[in-house]
């Protein structure tokens, strides 16, 4: 009598992409390039869970958005794009706007500073009623919404998305609720009507470097103000198997020294 054997469902595999900033976001093509090259039949545009934080929430996407490895080395690496060039200078464009709105603010504050002291003169000093000024201080110095219009304008052709909901493959971008300080999972169950583009805007506004991002009335940060890279996320989707890679990890060259694998300050040249 023959026998059957059970076929294995093929494990579900995740990717999980660490923050860094622009250069970290190059050091994760790199060495995502790197792997697809030296590993036979791993797919990294048909990955089952993406997971991507600041930087990585920018690499995660296009991934997810069939955008292979090489494509991304020639456009975001080597700036040889055909169609929709990236120009890196949208990060830094000044946020003129809250500069504006917290010039406009002064008057009414140094108002409600005098008025303080001349009610309580002898509460607090003149110097210590003008602190109240630090609310006019700007919440960050550039504004990435250019960041914000590139993507949505990539993610809408050449048949890629900006909706979560249509994706082939779950994609998971992480920011920081600015008043509750928890990680958000933009992708997950109500939060999968956020566009991609606005959900990595958010991930990747550094606190006092980029104005933070307004989604459905709140405000989002950078998603590394919790952890520096959300492998977990992967896992709770169901995955196996998760591919990490953190440009944020210490490197100790010292074992390689001691194995004569690598010269002493060979690091350094």
């Amino acid at each position: 009598m023959a026998t059957t054997t059970a076929i294995k469902p093929r494990p579900r595999i995740g990717l999980a992409l660490g923050g860094g900033g622009a250069l970290g976001g190059i050091y994760e093509i790199g060495a995502l390039r790197a792997l697809d090259e030296a590993l036979d039949g791993l797919d990294f545009n048909d990955i089952d869970v993406y997971v991507g934080v600041n930087a990585g929430s920018f690499v995660a996407a296009n991934l997810a958005n069939q955008m292979t490895t090489a494509q991304l080395c020639r456009i975001f690496v080597r700036n040889e794009a055909e169609v929709h060039p990236f120009h890196p200078e949208v990060f830094y464009r000044p946020a003129f706007r809250e500069f504006g709105s917290r010039m406009l603010a002064v008057p009414g504050l140094m108002t409600t500073a005098v008025r303080r002291f001349v009610n309580n003169p002898y509460d607090q000093s003149l110097l210590e009623a003008m602190t109240i000024l630090a609310q006019a201080a700007p919440a960050g110095l550039f504004d990435n919404e250019g960041l914000h219009d590139y993507l949505q304008r990539a993610f809408t052709m050449l048949g890629r998305t900006n909706d979560f909901r249509q994706l082939r493959r779950s994609l998971y971008i992480v920011a920081a609720d600015v008043e509750s300080t928890e990680a958000v999972c933009f992708g997950a169950p109500g939060f999968d009507h956020v566009p991609i583009s606005r959900a990595i805007q958010a991930s990747m506004s550094s606190p006092g470097i980029y104005v933070p991002v307004t989604i459905d009335g709140r405000y989002y940060v950078d998603g590394t103000l919790r952890k520096g890279l959300h492998a977990s996320v992967a896992f709770e989707d169901g995955a196996d198997l998760v591919f990490a890679v953190n440009p944020q990890v210490p490197i100790d060259a010292s074992a390689a020294v001691r194995a004569g694998t690598m010269a002493p300050g060979e690091l350094t040249r």
